[in-house]
Formats: structure tokens, C-alpha cells, sequence
């Protein structure tokens, strides 16, 4: 099956619900989504994580939603148009969809169970996401954007997390993780023409957010639990290699590392850490070299996370 063909297009949906805070002119050529959280140290007061966007370098920060639940995994249409993100304002996890504009938002997945890591179909007609809607672990799901219908895709019984769209839209990559006495990690593909799937990468610590390369030559993801660094695998060999050097990592401290993302081109990656105490957002190239730091904010009062390119 060839989800992207046979599709059939219905009528948008009525966009009634607005997140806007504050707007400014983007850069269009150039921009990343994240979300933020501020910290008010005098009152000992963390507020909720909402979603943001900015320049690629760090300019034009504006604030897409406000609410009293926290808001993670922002995820660009192709088109560049929308944003997808997971939200907790109505007790459980779910789905929302926002335009750039910070109009237009909408409760997109709209279940009572818990919606997860939400990720765009290289045609931008579906979303892949992690849902445990069928009771037990977290398994991946496909749904139509506009249309709604919904493909389970896995069913085991482990927690799968984190899809990534091939750029092809032919294949699925996700994490497949063991809470047993030791944390137990792969890296899973699935074919979406007949749903097979196979173990790329096992036997290693624990995996989070695989996200593939435009290019298809690589996948980035998050290696560790607790203690984690960005690693890239190439999709020919399946190897992989660390690309934080030691150099960069925190003295005396724990490295967190978060959500790699590709640039369009597929040279840079962008991600969350703490290298440099705090957490901020963080661009290299995809070897790994000329690591900087895009987010400009006092780290004190600011957490920068989970950022996404805009394609």
C-alpha cells in the first residue's frame, strides 16, 4: 500500500481556535520551531512550555501559544505553513495543529488516550505519531490530516516512540525501548507498503527521536536516558557515530542532549542541550563540527528545547 496515493481530499475543517501572542515579520529563508519555558527564580515558579519560533540565528523570537498545559515536539508541515506540536491543556496528550501565524489552531488527533511525537509525511497529506489509545504500550499510528482516518501500524509490546518519514514517505523509522532491569534500545523501520518491519539498530543503551535526513543518507537520534549525546547512522551500513566531541560536554554535570533536526539541506543539525551548562539550542554540521549556540537568552531564567527546522 502506497499511503500516498489513493488519498481522498475532503473539505477543510472550520479554524476557530487562535494561540497568537505576539507576531513578527519571520525570516522565511531560514527559521526553527522549539519550545520554551521560563523560569521566575525569585518566586521559585516554572511556567508551562509553550511553542515558539525564530531565525536560524536565534533573531525574531515570537511565541505561537499560551496555555496552562505544557506543549512539546513542534514538527513543520512540508509546505512550512503549519506546525504540529503535543499538548497536555486537556489532562492528556494530544495533537494540535497551529498556522505560523499563530492562527488557525486545532485539536488534531482529539483522544482520550495519550498522543505522542507527532511527524508530517514528506507530502504533507499525514501524520505519523505514538499513541496508547490501544491500551497497553506505545505504538505508532498514521493519520490523515484532513480526512481522519486512522492505520495503526505497530502492535508490540514494547513502548515504540519518536517516527520519522523517510523522504520518499515509504518507510518509518521509530524507537523501540525496554524498561526492564537495564534500559534496552533499537532503532525499528517499517515499510507502509506492507508493513514490515525490520531492527536496524539494537542492543545499545536507549533511543530517542530518530529523525531522518532530506538527503536519506542518515538518521540523527538521541542516544541515553538520562545521560545522552546526538548520534547519526548511516542508512547503507547502519553504523553510527557520537558527534558531541568530548571536549563540548559539561565538567562535573550530566549531558542531556534533546531532538535533533535536519537542516533542509541536510549539512547542519540543530538540537537541545545543556553543553555549556543550562539548556539551550545548539547548530552543527552533520560531522559534528563548528557547534554553536543559536539561543541568546539568559539560561537562568529560560529553558530552550525541541527544535525542528523549517523545510
Amino acid at each position: 500500500m502506497k499511503i500516498r496515493q489513493n488519498v481522498f481530499s475532503l473539505l477543510l475543517l472550520a479554524m476557530l481556535i487562535g494561540g497568537c501572542i505576539s507576531y513578527a515579520t519571520p525570516n522565511q529563508s531560514c527559521q526553527i520551531a522549539f519550545r520554551s519555558r521560563q523560569m521566575i527564580s525569585a518566586d521559585d515558579v516554572e511556567t508551562s512550555e509553550d511553542i515558539y519560533i525564530m531565525d536560524c540565528d536565534g533573531a525574531n523570537r515570537v511565541q505561537l501559544t499560551s496555555h496552562p498545559g505544557d506543549e512539546y515536539s513542534p514538527e513543520w508541515s512540508p509546505d512550512g505553513k503549519k506546525i504540529a506540536y503535543r499538548s497536555k491543556r486537556e489532562g492528556n496528550w494530544e495533537i494540535y495543529i497551529i498556522n505560523v501565524d499563530g492562527g488557525g489552531e486545532r485539536n488534531f488527533s482529539n483522544h482520550f488516550a495519550n498522543d505522542l511525537d507527532p511527524a508530517w509525511s514528506p507530502d504533507g497529506k499525514w501524520i505519523a505519531f505514538a499513541s496508547d489509545r490501544d491500551g497497553g504500550d506505545l505504538d505508532i499510528y498514521i493519520q490523515e490530516v484532513e480526512g481522519g482516518r486512522i492505520i495503526q501500524i505497530t502492535a508490540n509490546n514494547y513502548p515504540e516512540s519518536g517516527p520519522s518519514w523517510s523522504p520518499d514517505g515509504d518507510v518509518l523509522a521509530f524507537a523501540q525501548n525496554r524498561y526492564d532491569d537495564e534500559l534496552f534500545g533499537k532503532l525499528v523501520i517499517v515499510s507502509l507498503e506492507d508493513f514490515v518491519t525490520e531492527t536496524v539498530l539494537s542492543e545499545i543503551v536507549f533511543i530517542r527521536e530518530p529523525t531522518w535526513s532530506p538527503d536519506g543518507k542518515q538518521l540523527a537520534f538521541v542516544l541515553g536516558y538520562e545521560i545522552s549525546t546526538i548520534c547519526v547512522v548511516d542508512t547503507q551500513d547502519w553504523k553510527y557515530i557520537d558527534l558531541i566531541k568530548l571536549e563540548d560536554r559539561p565538567e562535573g554535570g550530566e549531558m542531556r542532549n534533546y531532538s535533533p533536526s535536519w537542516s533542509p539541506d541536510s549539512n547542519q543539525i540543530v538540537f537541545g542541550s545543556n553543553i555549556n551548562n543550562g539548556i539551550g539550542i545548539y547548530i552543527m554540521n552533520r560531522d559534528g563540527s563548528e557547534l554553536r549556540r543559536i539561543t541568546n537568552s539568559d539560561w537562568e531564567n529560560w529553558i530552550d528545547r525541541s527544535p525542528d527546522w523549517r523545510p
